[in-house]
């Protein structure tokens, strides 16, 4: 199946994008289950021969793995591809940060120095095997990084020097907003989905008055928002995760609770054909301020329905106004 995906400008960066984002994580990453290399590289051309033309990854996800994926599935296919990686955690954690950060051990994780922005930077690009990253990110930049005018100044000299085309963060909502209202960020990535909306309020607003791109990430709220795993959930059963996948971990009143909310979006369940996957990708992209929106593909059939639901029709205005009554309100109401 041939998907014709819409495009949208990333804010006033120049860049236009896909309005699907192919996220890496799960490729290069440890903790969604396991994809060899080869599979990894056949899946991104597979997307991209489907019209999917921004990939986001990190030098993190599988101590730099996933960027090593990218520059072999687009050897020479590299000027039609838009690149966003991040810079902030120390390579070879991926997978294994839930043991790092144990106060026990009291390990490092990150580093958002100026100093290691720019080596950081220079090895991003050995892997990605490119002279220049289109959107380079600091990767969940603590309230310190983001109140520090240094980080983001190495960031506009690496811009200068051309080895990145435009510059941002991914973080919270409020974070994003904070790096464009104090830092000038002209692309940022923060989690935006049914059952977290504070993007639409302290967000979407801002950047569309100050040019700048978002990617949404996480519309199914880590993997949670999926027809499969609400369907187990509500029947009071455990989901088929694999033990490797993170989302094993969830504990059994977590997910009860996510398909308790899932269940209120029903109205845009029933837009979307019947499926909760669907009426996730699509409310997202109802918001036209959001120029991709971001998430993990692991398998053929994952491609294909993602590439699927970020067809028009969108969600209209009453719609969406409803959903964020239903956010607003805490899911209080029964309905």
């Amino acid at each position: 199946m041939v998907t014709t995906l819409e495009t949208r400008p990333l804010g006033s960066t120049g860049m236009t994008v896909s309005s699907f984002c192919f996220g890496t994580w799960e490729l290069g990453g440890l903790a969604w289950g396991p994809i060899t290399a080869e599979e990894a590289v056949v899946l991104l051309r597979q997307a991209f021969d489907q019209g999917v033309t921004v990939y986001d990854c990190s030098d993190n996800y599988g101590g730099g793995r996933s960027e090593v994926l990218l520059s072999a599935a687009f050897h020479g296919s590299r000027d039609q591809v838009v690149y966003v990686t991040k810079v902030g955690y120390l390579p070879g954690l991926d997978g294994a940060q839930s043991v790092r950060m144990r106060p026990e051990i009291g390990g490092r994780d990150r580093d958002h120095s100026p100093e290691y922005i720019r080596w950081a930077c220079e090895l991003s690009l050995r892997r990605l095997n490119t002279d220049y990253i289109d959107v380079y990110l600091l990767h969940d930049p603590p309230a310190g990084v983001l109140r520090d005018p240094a980080p983001f100044q190495a960031l506009r000299d690496l811009q200068r020097a051309g080895k990145i085309r435009t510059y941002g963060v991914s973080s919270s909502a409020d974070g994003a907003a904070q790096a464009i209202r104090d830092h000038g960020a002209q692309a940022v990535m923060a989690p935006f989905n049914l059952i977290d909306q504070k993007a639409a309020d302290v967000l979407l607003p801002l950047a569309a008055e100050r040019g700048a791109g978002v990617l949404a990430r996480t519309p199914f709220a880590g993997g949670v928002l999926l027809d499969e795993v609400v369907k187990a959930a509500t029947a009071g059963a455990t989901p088929n995760f694999d033990p490797t996948d993170r989302r094993s971990q969830i504990p059994p009143e977590r997910l009860a609770e996510t398909a308790r909310r899932a269940e209120q979006f029903r109205f845009l369940t029933a837009a979307a054909g019947g499926s909760l996957s669907t009426a996730a990708i699509r409310f997202v992209l109802s918001h036209p301020q959001v120029a991709s929106v971001v998430t993990g593909v692991m398998r053929p059939h994952e491609l294909e329905a993602n590439l699927a639901a970020c067809r028009p029709r969108y969600f209209d205005a009453a719609a969406l106004d409803r959903a964020h009554a239903l956010w607003s309100s805490g899911f209080a109401s029964a309905g």
